[in-house]
């Protein structure tokens, strides 16, 4: 019962999460901390990694139909829904979204439940530095020249970026850096104020002043039949995603935002090098890169488990919750049957019902379309701006965020017409990608 009753929490956590901007799983761990304190290691397991799934699900939904990232591995869904919908596509791209997230979810569950014994050799060669050096330098040239900006922006807001990520503690010697003399500092720049000021927002005062969603008469539904039966076109797509979301998962500090980013622009270099993208919203590209973004989120807790150790704090505050239980995180929890095996069954489970919640929203979404676009605009704002608020009370640090907010909204607003989505990849993978440098030059050098 008390994994039935975690299943069921995960599915509306993950629901919530997925339609609130910027939320993140670092947040519904800290307020489900009372509750989560009292679960046993498989029941945490589960609520993890389901949470995780649905958000993805879900958070598409509200990429595609608003261009506001319900979560910041919908980046790219926020770059094609609104095109796609500007044609009348919407519901096909939510539809279609849904079901390569399935498929991504099912290969990654089924494979993972055949791998596990064979994980721990196969991982020696995997994680070696030189290896995660070469496919960060390869990630960061892709994002530069398919990212639909000219070169010298997109590099300059790289530049920015990392330069956002080098403010606060600085792991490697656990000092300071850049922080100008101002304690608050220390903390870093936090991600939920970047995203939403220098992303979230900027993409709606774009797609509310660009796309006039009046002249949508009629969004045509689609039965569950008709979006299998016609999805074969877009299988390669979401093949493709689930591959690169594999690996991606597997590469600690990455995770799923960035999986779905990189299948995203390498779907997009492919089919533009094919002269197949479609600028006016393609759906193969979103595909691929809502599949990716499922199929990592499973496989990016084996390196959390393999090795106990979190990258990211979500995790970090899982790991915590496991070691309360008195057993150390580590290849044990991978390879007893006990831990893993229900939470890939339950993972599979969670992917059947994301797809019929990604389902039914997509044939209901007209609803959204019965406010006019003035009252949509401001509603988003004032969810976005409120978000920031709640995450600055809960951090203890409301002040600090709410002067970050506003010194990072004005370049946000300035930069509305490009794709500021480089701003958020550099800021993210830094942290990696600079490890991995200084990892290199001091075992080569």
């Amino acid at each position: 019962m008390e994994l039935f009753f975690t299943f069921i929490s995960a599915i509306v956590a993950g629901t919530i999460v997925g339609l609130l901007p910027g939320f993140g799983m670092l947040n519904v761990m800290i307020i489900g901390l009372p509750f989560l304190m009292t679960l046993d290691v498989t029941s945490l397991l589960v609520f993890y990694t389901v949470t995780a799934s649905i958000t993805q699900f879900v958070g598409s939904v509200v990429a595609t139909t608003t261009g506001v990232p319900g979560e910041l591995s919908s980046i790219p869904a926020c770059t094609e829904g609104p095109k796609l919908f500007e044609k009348n596509q919407g519901v096909q791209a939510i539809a279609y979204a849904a079901i390569g997230s399935f498929i991504g979810t099912s290969i990654i569950g089924v494979g993972l439940l055949y791998a596990l014994p064979y994980i721990s050799d196969l991982a020696t060669d995997f994680y070696g530095n030189t290896i995660q050096t070469v496919i960060f330098t390869l990630v960061i040239l892709l994002m530069l020249v398919t990212t639909q900006n000219k070169f010298i922006h997109n590099l300059i807001m790289m530049c920015f970026g990392f330069a956002l990520a080098l403010i606060g503690t600085n792991v490697s010697s656990a000092g300071n850096r850049y922080n100008f003399g101002i304690p608050e500092l220390s903390d870093g720049v936090p991600l939920l104020v970047l995203s939403i000021a220098c992303f979230a927002i900027p993409q709606i005062l774009q797609n509310f002043e660009k796309l006039d969603y009046t002249k949508i008469k009629h969004i045509p539904s689609m039965s569950l039949w008709e979006g299998i039966r016609t999805f074969p076109k877009y299988g390669m797509s979401s093949m493709r995603g689930t591959v690169i979301g594999t690996f991606a998962g597997l590469i600690p500090g990455i995770a799923f935002t960035m999986a779905s980013m990189i299948s995203y622009y390498s779907e997009k270099l492919l089919r533009t090098k094919n002269k197949t993208y479609d600028t006016t919203g393609d759906m193969h590209s979103l595909i691929s890169a809502e599949t990716s973004n499922n199929a990592a989120v499973l496989v990016a807790m084996v390196p959390v488990f393999l090795f106990g150790l979190p990258i990211m704090a979500s995790e970090a505050m899982l790991v915590s919750l496991i070691e309360r239980t008195g057993l150390n995180v580590g290849f044990n929890i991978l390879s007893q049957d006990q831990y893993f095996v229900p939470t890939v069954l339950l993972y599979l489970l969670a992917g059947v019902f994301g797809l019929v919640i990604a389902w039914f929203a997509a044939n209901q979404i007209l609803k959204i379309f019965k406010l006019s676009s003035n009252v949509l605009k401001t509603v988003l704002l004032l969810v976005l701006t409120l978000s920031v608020v709640y995450a600055g009370i809960a951090q203890y640090s409301l002040g600090y965020y709410l002067v970050m907010f506003a010194l990072l909204l004005p370049l946000g607003i300035a930069l509305q017409k490009l794709d500021t989505s480089i701003i958020l990849f550099a800021f993210l993978i830094f942290p990696q990608l600079e490890g991995s440098i200084r990892r290199f030059v001091l075992i080569n050098f």
